[in-house]
């Protein structure tokens, strides 16, 4: 039987045999008394399967991955989480997923960046944005410094990579195509489609936000956001609480919103059954959560139809905030109405429109200036 302690330089090669494989890890270290300590905790690890044994270590990236869910993600993560990882890693796997983790190079994921750049991998041919190729590295990153972790390889590939210039930012609405589209939605014959588009843009609430609402979290004046709708991967759609603390708000309803809501009430009696506070304000048929991507779809049917770009719901949101902030408002309120996660990623997020101002704001002092001094 190995050796549990090994010296070697600087370091201790700790090894654990449990059911006749060997589990081996590398701790930095020249004093015997710490090694000692950091292979008990290593026992441990391998005791409650968190770590794979010797003979095991040269799984591909494909076979990690799913280790990773088991051992990791499925302990730590939320099931959207889950999903939006799952997603992102179908592009990696896709790539780099049959090779073995301990011959994954730097340079194979530099070519992935360069396809993920490449106009062929978007559906549209529009080049992916930077902040979703850097989604997918991130991914590749935590997935290898949890191999690290566990000792499967010793170092990872995939730090210090950089992502290629950042591409043409998203181009919101413009004030014509906005406006368009909501004269369109307006005269719109379905309430529960302009009762969407006017809690998203009256009230900067996310689809998901939206779809979880349910009749008791509205009172005449007042909207509670207390859950989000979500779609798991094989599990269909199911609530879970908002995406942060802050996110958890309460809201003064727009008129607009009322009038619509109160309109969309009536019909909802007639349509389902008389609503209880437990009852969701936008059920699918059979009176569970109608999935939040019918948003989307309304909106693309809508443009599509009348030759407007296309228009998300966070398009909607995103006017909200930026209305809001041309009417004056603070940067601190918008992002407790908004329910970001703090005031320093409203500020991120809108930037753009505060140099705009900011340059509104110069040009209105150039021209007073001007007055004053040609009297």
């Amino acid at each position: 039987m190995p050796s549990k302690l090994k010296k070697r330089g600087n370091s201790y090669l700790l090894t654990v045999v449990r059911d006749g494989k060997e589990y081996t890890k590398t701790v930095r270290t020249t004093k015997k008394s710490e090694a000692e300590k950091e292979w008990t905790i290593f026992a441990s690890e391998v005791l409650r399967d968190r770590v794979v044994a010797k003979s095991e270590g040269h799984m591909t990236l494909d076979q990690f991955y799913a280790y990773w869910l088991k051992n990791y993600a499925e302990l730590h993560l939320e099931p959207s989480t889950i999903e939006t990882r799952r997603r992102l890693y179908a592009r990696i796997g896709e790539s780099l997923g049959q090779l073995k983790l301990c011959n994954i190079r730097k340079r194979h994921v530099l070519e992935f960046v360069k396809n993920l750049s490449s106009p062929t991998a978007s559906f549209d041919g529009k080049p992916l944005s930077t902040i979703y190729i850097k989604n997918h590295i991130t991914l590749l990153t935590t997935l290898l410094n949890h191999a690290i972790d566990w000792d499967f390889i010793a170092t990872n590939p995939a730090l210090r990579v950089k992502i290629p210039g950042t591409t043409t930012p998203k181009e919101m609405p413009s004030e014509a195509d906005f406006a368009k589209l909501l004269s369109l939605v307006d005269e719109h014959h379905d309430v529960r489609f302009r009762l969407w588009v006017a809690l998203a843009f009256t009230l900067g609430l996310r689809k998901e936000e939206i779809f979880g609402l349910k009749w008791g979290d509205i009172s005449s004046k007042i909207l509670s956001v207390n859950r989000a709708a979500v779609y798991i991967h094989r599990t269909g759609v199911v609530t879970k609480p908002p995406k942060s603390k802050r996110s958890q708000r309460t809201l003064p309803l727009s008129l607009a919103a009322s009038t619509l809501l109160y309109e969309w009430k009536k019909t909802y009696a007639k349509k389902f059954a008389i609503p209880t506070d437990d009852s969701f304000v936008f059920p699918n048929p059979i009176g569970g959560i109608l999935h939040p991507s019918m948003f989307n779809y309304f909106l693309n049917m809508l443009c599509d139809r009348n030759n407007l770009p296309r228009i998300t719901p966070h398009s909607l949101r995103h006017m909200y905030g930026t209305y809001l902030l041309a009417g004056g408002v603070n940067i601190a309120t918008i992002s407790s109405l908004m329910g970001h996660a703090n005031s320093a990623f409203t500020l991120s997020r809108y930037v753009h429109e505060l140099k705009s101002l900011e340059e509104q704001t110069a040009s209105i002092m150039d021209n007073t200036l001007l007055k004053l001094t040609h009297k």
